[in-house]
Protein backbone atom coordinates (compact mmCIF):
# COMPACT_ATOMS: atom_id res chain seq x y z
CA UNK A 1 0.00 0.00 0.00
CA UNK A 2 1.42 3.41 -1.25
CA UNK A 3 1.25 6.26 1.68
CA UNK A 4 -0.36 9.20 0.57
CA UNK A 5 1.23 12.46 1.73
CA UNK A 6 -0.10 16.13 1.03
CA UNK A 7 1.31 19.07 1.29
CA UNK A 8 0.02 22.04 3.54
CA UNK A 9 -1.04 24.87 1.31
CA UNK A 10 0.71 27.96 1.46
CA UNK A 11 -1.60 30.34 3.52
CA UNK A 12 -2.72 33.73 1.01
CA UNK A 13 -2.45 37.53 1.78
CA UNK A 14 -6.22 36.85 1.28
CA UNK A 15 -6.67 34.32 3.95
CA UNK A 16 -4.93 36.37 6.44
CA UNK A 17 -6.86 39.27 5.91
CA UNK A 18 -10.37 37.25 5.98
CA UNK A 19 -9.56 35.55 9.50
CA UNK A 20 -12.67 36.36 11.44
CA UNK A 21 -10.73 38.10 14.62
CA UNK A 22 -10.57 41.73 15.30
CA UNK A 23 -7.23 42.34 13.64
CA UNK A 24 -7.98 40.89 10.13
CA UNK A 25 -11.01 42.87 11.07
CA UNK A 26 -9.24 46.52 11.00
CA UNK A 27 -7.13 45.80 7.94
CA UNK A 28 -9.98 44.06 6.00
CA UNK A 29 -11.88 47.72 6.55
CA UNK A 30 -8.95 49.87 5.58
CA UNK A 31 -8.37 48.12 2.52
CA UNK A 32 -11.91 48.59 1.26
CA UNK A 33 -12.11 51.75 2.43
CA UNK A 34 -9.12 52.82 0.56
CA UNK A 35 -10.96 51.51 -2.69
CA UNK A 36 -13.68 53.67 -1.97
CA UNK A 37 -11.27 56.69 -1.63
CA UNK A 38 -9.27 55.96 -5.13
CA UNK A 39 -6.09 56.23 -2.54
CA UNK A 40 -3.14 56.48 -4.04
CA UNK A 41 -1.00 55.37 -0.84
CA UNK A 42 -2.05 53.86 2.29
CA UNK A 43 0.30 55.36 5.16
CA UNK A 44 0.38 53.10 8.54
CA UNK A 45 2.23 55.63 11.33
CA UNK A 46 3.37 54.68 14.68
CA UNK A 47 3.17 57.41 17.30
CA UNK A 48 4.14 57.05 21.04
CA UNK A 49 0.14 55.77 21.82
CA UNK A 50 -1.66 55.47 18.89
CA UNK A 51 -1.32 54.07 15.30
CA UNK A 52 -2.76 56.36 12.21
CA UNK A 53 -4.09 55.24 9.14
CA UNK A 54 -3.32 58.14 6.61
CA UNK A 55 -4.65 57.74 2.72
CA UNK A 56 -3.33 60.06 -0.19
CA UNK A 57 -5.91 61.36 -1.96
CA UNK A 58 -5.44 63.44 -5.33
CA UNK A 59 -1.98 64.24 -3.92
CA UNK A 60 -3.03 65.11 -0.24
CA UNK A 61 -2.74 63.17 3.25
CA UNK A 62 -6.17 62.22 5.21
CA UNK A 63 -6.18 60.86 8.34
CA UNK A 64 -9.21 57.83 8.27
CA UNK A 65 -8.42 56.36 11.47
CA UNK A 66 -6.19 55.64 14.66
CA UNK A 67 -5.84 51.97 17.10
CA UNK A 68 -5.60 53.23 20.45
CA UNK A 69 -4.58 50.37 22.34
CA UNK A 70 -2.11 49.32 24.82
CA UNK A 71 1.58 48.27 22.95
CA UNK A 72 1.35 44.47 22.73
CA UNK A 73 -2.10 45.11 20.76
CA UNK A 74 -0.02 47.67 18.68
CA UNK A 75 2.29 44.83 17.86
CA UNK A 76 0.01 42.20 16.83
CA UNK A 77 -1.72 44.74 14.36
CA UNK A 78 1.29 45.49 12.66
CA UNK A 79 2.52 41.90 12.81
CA UNK A 80 -0.93 41.08 10.96
CA UNK A 81 -0.05 43.58 8.21
CA UNK A 82 3.16 41.47 7.66
CA UNK A 83 1.40 38.67 7.43
CA UNK A 84 -0.71 39.79 4.77
CA UNK A 85 2.42 41.44 2.90
CA UNK A 86 4.27 38.01 3.26
CA UNK A 87 6.95 40.42 5.52
CA UNK A 88 9.52 38.85 7.99
CA UNK A 89 7.88 39.28 11.45
CA UNK A 90 11.21 38.44 12.73
CA UNK A 91 12.53 41.84 11.16
CA UNK A 92 11.97 44.81 13.13
CA UNK A 93 14.65 47.43 12.92
CA UNK A 94 15.31 47.12 9.22
CA UNK A 95 13.99 48.53 6.44
CA UNK A 96 12.12 45.53 4.13
CA UNK A 97 10.01 45.76 0.39
CA UNK A 98 7.07 43.67 -0.51
CA UNK A 99 4.54 43.28 -3.07
CA UNK A 100 1.26 41.09 -2.86
CA UNK A 101 -2.09 41.18 -4.27
CA UNK A 102 -5.53 40.59 -2.43
CA UNK A 103 -8.36 39.57 -4.47
CA UNK A 104 -10.42 40.82 -1.80
CA UNK A 105 -9.81 44.54 -3.38
CA UNK A 106 -8.89 43.18 -6.86
CA UNK A 107 -5.78 45.11 -6.07
CA UNK A 108 -1.82 45.17 -6.06
CA UNK A 109 0.36 46.76 -3.36
CA UNK A 110 4.07 47.61 -3.16
CA UNK A 111 4.69 47.86 0.48
CA UNK A 112 8.01 49.75 2.48
CA UNK A 113 8.21 49.30 6.19
CA UNK A 114 11.01 51.05 7.64
CA UNK A 115 11.81 51.43 11.62
CA UNK A 116 10.83 54.78 13.85
CA UNK A 117 11.62 55.64 17.17
CA UNK A 118 8.24 54.69 18.01
CA UNK A 119 7.72 51.29 15.72
CA UNK A 120 7.67 50.51 12.42
CA UNK A 121 5.80 52.75 9.46
CA UNK A 122 4.25 51.19 6.48
CA UNK A 123 3.39 52.61 3.46
CA UNK A 124 1.73 50.62 0.83
CA UNK A 125 1.77 52.08 -3.28
CA UNK A 126 -1.92 50.62 -4.20
CA UNK A 127 -1.86 49.66 -8.16
CA UNK A 128 -5.29 48.41 -9.61
CA UNK A 129 -5.20 45.36 -11.50
CA UNK A 130 -8.10 46.34 -13.62
CA UNK A 131 -6.61 49.76 -14.13
CA UNK A 132 -3.88 49.01 -16.48
CA UNK A 133 -2.19 52.22 -17.98
CA UNK A 134 -2.74 53.58 -21.10
CA UNK A 135 -0.72 56.36 -23.18
CA UNK A 136 -3.99 57.40 -24.89
CA UNK A 137 -6.08 57.86 -21.45
CA UNK A 138 -3.36 59.92 -19.16
CA UNK A 139 -4.29 62.98 -20.79
CA UNK A 140 -0.91 63.87 -22.81
CA UNK A 141 -1.49 66.52 -25.47
CA UNK A 142 -1.91 65.21 -29.09
CA UNK A 143 2.03 66.18 -29.88
CA UNK A 144 3.57 64.97 -26.81
CA UNK A 145 1.85 62.05 -27.21
CA UNK A 146 2.98 61.78 -30.76
CA UNK A 147 6.39 61.92 -30.21
CA UNK A 148 6.70 59.28 -27.12
CA UNK A 149 4.80 56.80 -29.44
CA UNK A 150 7.11 57.16 -32.11
CA UNK A 151 10.25 57.18 -29.46
CA UNK A 152 8.71 53.78 -28.36
CA UNK A 153 8.32 52.32 -31.30
CA UNK A 154 12.55 53.01 -31.91
CA UNK A 155 14.44 49.57 -32.20
CA UNK A 156 17.21 51.33 -30.19
CA UNK A 157 17.34 54.03 -28.03
CA UNK A 158 17.30 55.20 -24.11
CA UNK A 159 14.30 56.74 -22.89
CA UNK A 160 14.18 58.34 -19.44
CA UNK A 161 11.56 59.85 -17.48
CA UNK A 162 12.44 61.73 -13.99
CA UNK A 163 10.77 63.84 -11.90
CA UNK A 164 10.18 63.40 -7.39
CA UNK A 165 8.55 60.67 -6.39
CA UNK A 166 4.75 60.19 -6.38
CA UNK A 167 4.88 61.76 -9.95
CA UNK A 168 3.76 58.92 -12.37
CA UNK A 169 6.69 58.14 -13.93
CA UNK A 170 6.35 54.08 -13.24
CA UNK A 171 2.76 54.20 -14.33
CA UNK A 172 4.69 56.58 -17.81
CA UNK A 173 6.42 53.96 -17.83
CA UNK A 174 3.93 50.52 -17.76
CA UNK A 175 1.98 52.59 -20.42
CA UNK A 176 5.02 52.51 -22.77
CA UNK A 177 5.33 48.92 -22.62
CA UNK A 178 1.10 48.23 -23.27
CA UNK A 179 2.25 50.12 -26.33
CA UNK A 180 4.23 47.74 -27.45
CA UNK A 181 4.06 44.57 -29.36
CA UNK A 182 4.94 41.91 -26.49
CA UNK A 183 4.17 38.85 -28.89
CA UNK A 184 6.68 39.49 -31.33
CA UNK A 185 9.14 41.95 -29.27
CA UNK A 186 10.80 40.23 -26.17
CA UNK A 187 10.36 42.58 -23.39
CA UNK A 188 12.07 41.84 -19.90
CA UNK A 189 11.27 44.41 -16.76
CA UNK A 190 13.76 44.49 -14.13
CA UNK A 191 11.96 45.83 -10.84
CA UNK A 192 12.51 46.76 -7.11
CA UNK A 193 9.93 45.43 -6.30
CA UNK A 194 7.62 44.39 -9.35
CA UNK A 195 4.67 46.71 -9.39
CA UNK A 196 2.33 45.28 -11.70
CA UNK A 197 2.58 41.80 -13.99
CA UNK A 198 2.15 42.75 -17.19
CA UNK A 199 1.00 40.68 -19.69
CA UNK A 200 3.64 39.43 -22.43
CA UNK A 201 6.04 41.02 -20.25
CA UNK A 202 8.86 39.11 -18.20
CA UNK A 203 9.63 40.44 -14.69
CA UNK A 204 12.39 40.11 -12.89
CA UNK A 205 12.88 41.37 -9.16
CA UNK A 206 15.61 43.06 -7.31
CA UNK A 207 16.76 41.37 -4.07
CA UNK A 208 19.84 41.07 -2.22
CA UNK A 209 20.74 38.11 -3.79
CA UNK A 210 19.92 39.81 -7.44
CA UNK A 211 21.45 43.49 -7.83
CA UNK A 212 20.85 46.29 -10.32
CA UNK A 213 24.18 45.02 -12.27
CA UNK A 214 23.79 41.47 -12.12
CA UNK A 215 20.28 41.95 -13.00
CA UNK A 216 21.03 44.03 -16.16
CA UNK A 217 24.12 41.92 -17.72
CA UNK A 218 21.73 38.76 -17.30
CA UNK A 219 18.75 40.70 -19.20
CA UNK A 220 21.42 41.29 -22.07
CA UNK A 221 21.93 38.12 -22.46
CA UNK A 222 18.07 36.90 -22.84
CA UNK A 223 17.47 38.37 -26.50
CA UNK A 224 15.89 41.03 -25.79
CA UNK A 225 14.05 44.09 -27.47
CA UNK A 226 12.92 46.21 -24.76
CA UNK A 227 14.70 46.25 -21.06
CA UNK A 228 12.59 48.05 -18.69
CA UNK A 229 15.02 49.32 -15.49
CA UNK A 230 12.96 50.24 -12.77
CA UNK A 231 15.50 52.86 -11.58
CA UNK A 232 18.93 54.06 -12.74
CA UNK A 233 20.60 54.56 -9.18
CA UNK A 234 24.35 54.78 -10.06
CA UNK A 235 27.16 55.43 -12.30
CA UNK A 236 27.14 51.50 -13.29
CA UNK A 237 23.50 51.06 -13.65
CA UNK A 238 23.51 53.74 -15.78
CA UNK A 239 26.67 53.24 -18.23
CA UNK A 240 24.99 49.56 -18.30
CA UNK A 241 21.58 50.88 -19.38
CA UNK A 242 23.18 53.48 -22.20
CA UNK A 243 25.43 50.85 -23.21
CA UNK A 244 22.70 48.43 -24.03
CA UNK A 245 20.93 51.01 -26.09
CA UNK A 246 23.75 51.11 -28.32
CA UNK A 247 23.85 47.77 -29.08
CA UNK A 248 20.60 47.60 -30.44
CA UNK A 249 17.79 47.25 -27.52
CA UNK A 250 15.27 50.01 -26.82
CA UNK A 251 15.75 50.41 -22.85
CA UNK A 252 13.00 52.26 -20.74
CA UNK A 253 14.02 53.66 -17.19
CA UNK A 254 14.06 56.83 -14.43
CA UNK A 255 15.85 58.71 -13.26
CA UNK A 256 15.52 61.42 -10.22
CA UNK A 257 16.12 64.95 -11.55
CA UNK A 258 14.12 67.80 -11.25
CA UNK A 259 13.68 68.59 -15.37
CA UNK A 260 15.24 67.32 -18.46
CA UNK A 261 18.08 69.15 -18.69
CA UNK A 262 19.18 68.28 -15.31
CA UNK A 263 19.29 64.56 -16.59
CA UNK A 264 22.28 65.58 -19.18
CA UNK A 265 24.04 66.78 -15.91
CA UNK A 266 23.00 64.04 -13.60
CA UNK A 267 24.49 61.56 -16.14
CA UNK A 268 27.80 63.10 -17.23
CA UNK A 269 29.23 65.57 -14.67
CA UNK A 270 31.79 63.72 -13.28
CA UNK A 271 31.72 65.54 -9.35
CA UNK A 272 27.51 65.91 -8.83
CA UNK A 273 26.59 62.80 -11.05
CA UNK A 274 27.61 59.61 -12.49
CA UNK A 275 30.55 60.43 -15.02
CA UNK A 276 29.63 59.03 -18.34
CA UNK A 277 31.32 59.37 -21.44
CA UNK A 278 29.51 62.45 -22.86
CA UNK A 279 29.53 60.88 -26.58
CA UNK A 280 27.93 57.59 -25.47
CA UNK A 281 24.67 59.88 -23.66
CA UNK A 282 24.48 61.85 -26.85
CA UNK A 283 24.63 58.69 -29.24
CA UNK A 284 21.84 56.69 -27.43
CA UNK A 285 19.55 59.22 -25.62
CA UNK A 286 16.39 58.95 -27.66
CA UNK A 287 13.73 60.55 -25.30
CA UNK A 288 13.75 62.34 -21.95
CA UNK A 289 11.00 63.74 -19.49
CA UNK A 290 10.63 65.64 -16.87
CA UNK A 291 6.79 64.57 -15.02
CA UNK A 292 4.59 65.83 -12.54
CA UNK A 293 1.18 65.45 -11.52
CA UNK A 294 -0.29 68.63 -10.54
CA UNK A 295 -4.49 68.96 -8.79
CA UNK A 296 -6.89 69.51 -11.17
CA UNK A 297 -9.41 72.25 -10.27
CA UNK A 298 -13.55 71.11 -9.37
CA UNK A 299 -14.84 72.93 -11.88
CA UNK A 300 -17.94 73.52 -9.83
CA UNK A 301 -16.33 75.22 -6.75
CA UNK A 302 -13.23 76.87 -8.10
CA UNK A 303 -12.66 80.85 -7.48
CA UNK A 304 -11.85 83.23 -9.67
CA UNK A 305 -8.70 85.12 -9.51
CA UNK A 306 -7.82 88.89 -9.18
CA UNK A 307 -7.54 88.15 -13.20
CA UNK A 308 -10.62 86.78 -14.77
CA UNK A 309 -8.49 84.20 -16.65
CA UNK A 310 -7.51 82.38 -13.74
CA UNK A 311 -8.59 80.55 -11.08
CA UNK A 312 -7.73 79.50 -6.97
CA UNK A 313 -9.28 76.33 -5.42
CA UNK A 314 -12.91 76.30 -3.53
CA UNK A 315 -13.92 75.70 -0.39
CA UNK A 316 -15.31 72.28 -1.45
CA UNK A 317 -18.71 70.74 -2.59
CA UNK A 318 -20.82 67.87 -3.68
CA UNK A 319 -18.52 67.50 -6.38
CA UNK A 320 -15.27 67.24 -5.18
CA UNK A 321 -16.30 65.93 -2.12
CA UNK A 322 -17.89 62.81 -2.81
CA UNK A 323 -20.02 62.27 0.83
CA UNK A 324 -16.50 62.22 2.32
CA UNK A 325 -14.41 60.33 -0.06
CA UNK A 326 -12.99 63.19 -2.18
CA UNK A 327 -10.75 66.13 -1.84
CA UNK A 328 -11.99 69.62 -1.21
CA UNK A 329 -11.47 71.49 -4.56
CA UNK A 330 -10.01 68.79 -6.25
CA UNK A 331 -11.48 67.03 -8.89
CA UNK A 332 -8.22 64.28 -9.83
CA UNK A 333 -4.06 64.89 -10.66
CA UNK A 334 -3.41 64.40 -14.50
CA UNK A 335 0.14 64.40 -15.80
CA UNK A 336 2.42 66.80 -17.66
CA UNK A 337 5.59 66.64 -19.24
CA UNK A 338 8.68 68.63 -19.89
CA UNK A 339 10.43 66.46 -22.64
CA UNK A 340 13.19 66.47 -25.87
CA UNK A 341 12.91 63.72 -28.67
CA UNK A 342 16.04 63.16 -29.81
CA UNK A 343 18.53 65.67 -28.92
CA UNK A 344 20.91 67.19 -31.12
CA UNK A 345 23.79 65.15 -30.36
CA UNK A 346 25.78 68.58 -30.58
CA UNK A 347 23.83 69.92 -27.98
CA UNK A 348 24.64 67.08 -25.55
CA UNK A 349 28.42 67.31 -26.40
CA UNK A 350 29.20 70.67 -25.76
CA UNK A 351 26.26 70.92 -23.06
CA UNK A 352 25.06 74.33 -21.57
CA UNK A 353 21.99 73.98 -19.70
CA UNK A 354 20.40 77.06 -20.25
CA UNK A 355 20.84 76.78 -24.67
CA UNK A 356 19.49 72.85 -23.99
CA UNK A 357 16.44 73.97 -22.44
CA UNK A 358 15.76 77.03 -25.19
CA UNK A 359 16.79 75.17 -28.24
CA UNK A 360 15.88 71.44 -27.32
CA UNK A 361 13.20 71.31 -25.66
CA UNK A 362 9.99 70.33 -27.47
CA UNK A 363 7.63 71.71 -24.40
CA UNK A 364 8.42 72.99 -21.27
CA UNK A 365 7.32 72.51 -16.78
CA UNK A 366 6.42 76.32 -17.10
CA UNK A 367 4.38 76.20 -20.51
CA UNK A 368 2.38 73.37 -19.54
CA UNK A 369 1.54 74.62 -16.85
CA UNK A 370 0.50 77.53 -18.04
CA UNK A 371 -1.69 76.02 -20.57
CA UNK A 372 -3.86 74.17 -17.44
CA UNK A 373 -3.92 77.55 -15.80
CA UNK A 374 -4.95 79.37 -18.29
CA UNK A 375 -8.00 76.84 -18.99
CA UNK A 376 -8.97 77.02 -15.15
CA UNK A 377 -7.61 73.80 -14.71
CA UNK A 378 -5.00 74.29 -11.70
CA UNK A 379 -4.64 76.83 -9.20
CA UNK A 380 -3.27 80.14 -11.03
CA UNK A 381 -0.80 80.01 -7.39
CA UNK A 382 0.30 76.79 -8.21
CA UNK A 383 1.65 78.72 -12.06
CA UNK A 384 3.54 81.17 -9.64
CA UNK A 385 6.03 78.46 -8.51
CA UNK A 386 6.75 77.47 -12.17
CA UNK A 387 7.40 81.06 -12.77
CA UNK A 388 9.97 81.44 -10.49
CA UNK A 389 11.66 77.75 -11.39
CA UNK A 390 11.71 79.36 -14.91
CA UNK A 391 13.46 82.71 -14.25
CA UNK A 392 16.49 80.45 -12.07
CA UNK A 393 16.46 78.34 -15.18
Amino acid sequence: MVAKFQTASPVSSDDHICKKDYLSSFWRETFLKAEKFKTSDIHIKQTKAAIKVIFRVNGELQEVSQFEKDKPMRLALTNRLKQIANADLSVQDETQSRSFSLELTNCRYRLEINSTIFGEYFVLRVIREDDVPSLKNCGLDEKTLNDLLSAIHNKQGCILFTGPTGSGKSTTMQACLMEIDREKKNVIALENPVERPLPGVSHTEITHKVSWKKAIKSAMRLDPDVILIGEIRDQESASLALEAAQTGHLVISTLHTNDVAGTIDRLCDKESGFGIERRLVAENLLFVAAQRLPQLLCPVCRKQSENPSFYHRGNGCETCLKGGKGTAGISGRRPVIEYTFKPDPSSILKFDKNNFSQTQLKASLYEEHEKLASKGQIDCDELANWTNHKELS
